[in-house]
Formats: C-alpha cells, structure tokens, sequence
C-alpha cells in the first residue's frame, strides 16, 4: 500500500527541485521520515501524509480496494510558496475525526459497528473521533472505506 505513494511522493518531489530535507522542513518532518515514506518502508500517520500532499500539489488521495494513492490535479499546479504554512497538525485530526463521527452518525452506526467494521480499537476511534490522536494511513483508509469515501482533500473527504 505504502509503496505505491511512496514512489508517487518521490516523483513529485523531484519534480518539483526539492530534496528530502526541503520537502521535510516544510512539513515538520524529520528527513528520515521523507526517505522512508518514499521507500514505503513506513506507515506515516494520514497527518504526514496530508502535510507531504499538500506541498507537492496532490489535490486529493483516493482510497480504493488495493489501498491509497496521492492524485494530482489535471493542471499542474504551481509549487507552494514557502511563506504559506501548513495547517496546524491539531486542526488537521479534528479536521479527519470530525469527519468519521459525522459519517458514521449520517450512516446510523454506533461508534463500535464502525471500530469492528474499520479494524480498530472502538476506545481508538472514539479518541480519533475527538481529534485526541492522529491514525496512520491505513487506518484512516480502512475507516474512510468503510464510511463510503473515495477520496480526501484539503478541504476534507469526498463520499462516493
């Protein structure tokens, strides 16, 4: 799963003249931590990966069957500017568990049918939920598919 956005990060990131380190200062993010997500040798947490997104100019991951993969626009879009600062990492869970706890109660599902059907610790969700934590990328996948969205943006997440 991490593979395949991983080698989609590395490109991008080339693409665009950047090193790791450039890529990893302006996303709060130790340079390690951009090696490995390129090699897909980590788990990154959906915040890691929305940081690394928004820098390179993915417009949205799409999550599917198979797992998640960054999409770039149709029109490449112009690189960032480095005076634009990302969004604070604690606006972002709320951003992600607001959105699980509103679908899940749009869907009728308790807090446990959700945990049971996403794989995940229902005291877990219930922190995600309350943006208390962050999930990795897999989890924020399986919770996002078992909602029913294809795909996240910066501006949040996209039913099918």
């Amino acid at each position: 799963m991490a593979r395949r956005a991983g080698e989609r990060f590395a490109a991008a990131r080339r693409e665009a003249g950047l090193t790791q380190y450039d890529l990893a200062s302006w996303a709060r993010l130790h340079v390690n931590t951009v090696s490995n997500l390129e090699r897909g040798s980590v788990e990154p947490s959906i915040l890691a990966l929305g940081m690394v997104c928004l820098r390179l100019g993915f417009e949205r991951i799409e999550f599917d069957e198979s797992g998640y993969l960054p999409v770039m626009p149709a029109r490449i879009p112009a690189p960032v500017p480095p005076i634009l600062q990302p969004q604070a990492e604690p606006a972002m869970a709320v951003m992600h568990g607001t959105s699980f706890r509103e679908r899940r109660l749009v869907l009728g599902l308790s807090l446990a049918e959700l945990a049971g059907m996403a794989r995940v610790h229902p005291n877990t969700l219930w922190n995600f939920e309350r943006g208390r934590a962050a999930p990795s990328a897999s989890c924020a996948w399986r919770l996002y598919r078992a909602l029913g969205f294809r795909a996240v943006t910066g501006r949040g997440p996209a039913p099918d």
